[in-house]
């Protein structure tokens, strides 16, 4: 007893055990939770399937595109499930009592969890940004096409920004990221005060590196306070430069944005003095997001040993009520951040500071 209860050794036994305990409850439960969400979505859409007479096929197509983002949404209730259960069968069996008597504490305890959860951290940010953005576009465009509603975010539609100086508003119906494209385009130039200098209506355009090529152009523009009006064929003129990547956030609904698209998104709109707020707090929850399961796991350690009768019950009971308050916190602070009543950071990391502050008061005062 004395030497497992040294600092310098630890039993690979309980560890593993412990490993493997979580692991199956954690893969049994994601299922379970993957399975829930695949059902309310189709459940949400059922109606429409059949009034445009959709097969089994296809709802089946668009339920493999919603994995991912099921895996997404899943994870941190599964986790939190999964520990509360594991742990909750180490207490009921007397076995966590015995290693709390063994000299070892519940953090100590926990570190191959902990571990474990930290990678998932890191691996759900990764996973947000690589994957489930992707198939989330796919699935609402296949969804979109099948009830015969048009969706497109690879290509973004009905896009309106302010180009750098502030001197030039762009209005394009549709930009083509792959081609560098641009189709059905307004541009407003205005002079220093904001008053109207020209109006431009163009097809489409190219990027020629540093400039837009414009075709099928008219230009409206005024001669000695008459409007005038220009046809072209072609139209090059340099001081079109606004760069593609500002086209490529625009229209965007922020769930299909990555990092990369987000942060430049943010930076456009600061640099033209543009309201940034609900794009930052949108931002800032993704990484908060992230955190999620590393914060679940230590919850149930707070918890741990609070109950010992009807532990499955129990276990999925709190994960549903922890995972309710984390919601409606976050949905109460992003509506507060988008509103400018708090800042976008702390709209993003409000529900996760709460947390935190639970967390570390349940660690003081409990009894091991």
């Amino acid at each position: 007893m004395h030497k497992f209860a040294s600092p310098a050794y630890r039993s690979r036994t309980i560890e593993f055990y412990l490993v493997r305990l979580f692991l199956s409850t954690l893969a049994v439960t994601l299922l379970f939770f993957i399975l829930i969400f695949q059902i309310a979505d189709i459940f949400s859409n059922i109606f429409k399937y059949m009034q445009n007479n959709v097969g089994l096929l296809s709802i089946m197509k668009t339920m493999y595109f919603y994995i991912p983002k099921c895996i997404s949404n899943s994870l941190p209730i599964a986790i939190l499930f999964s520990a509360s259960f594991t742990l909750g069968t180490f207490y009921s069996n007397n076995e966590l009592i015995i290693i709390y008597a063994s000299g070892v504490s519940l953090i100590s305890f926990l570190r191959p969890l902990l571990l474990i959860c930290s990678f998932m951290s890191i691996f759900s940010l990764v996973f947000e940004d690589r994957v489930v953005i992707q198939a989330t576009i796919k699935k609402k465009e296949l969804s979109g096409a099948l009830i015969d509603v048009k969706y497109s975010a690879i290509n973004p539609t009905d896009v309106t920004i302010l180009g750098k100086g502030k001197q030039f508003i762009w209005n394009v119906s549709m930009f083509d990221a792959a081609q560098n494209k641009l189709i059905g385009i307004v541009i407003i130039e205005r002079d220093s005060n904001g008053k109207f200098i020209s109006r431009i209506n163009a097809q489409s355009g190219e990027w020629r590196g540093t400039y837009w090529h414009l075709r099928s152009v008219r230009k409206f523009f005024w001669i000695n306070d008459n409007l005038s009006e220009a046809i072209y064929s072609e139209l090059d003129d340099e001081n079109l430069n606004e760069s593609p990547d500002s086209f490529k956030g625009g229209g965007k609904p922020p769930e299909v944005l990555t990092l990369a698209e987000a942060g430049l998104n943010i930076r456009l709109l600061k640099s033209n003095g543009l309201p940034s707020s609900s794009t930052e707090a949108e931002y800032y929850k993704r990484f908060a997001f992230a955190l999620t399961p590393f914060m679940v796991l230590m919850i149930a350690g707070v918890l741990a040993g609070k109950f010992k009768k009807n532990i499955l019950l129990m276990s999925l009971l709190l994960s549903l009520v922890v995972a309710t308050v984390y919601f409606v916190i976050q949905m109460i602070s992003m509506i507060l951040a988008k509103n400018d009543a708090i800042p976008p950071f702390l709209g993003g990391f409000l529900p996760i500071f709460i947390y935190s502050c639970i967390i570390l008061f349940g660690f003081k005062f409990k009894r091991s």
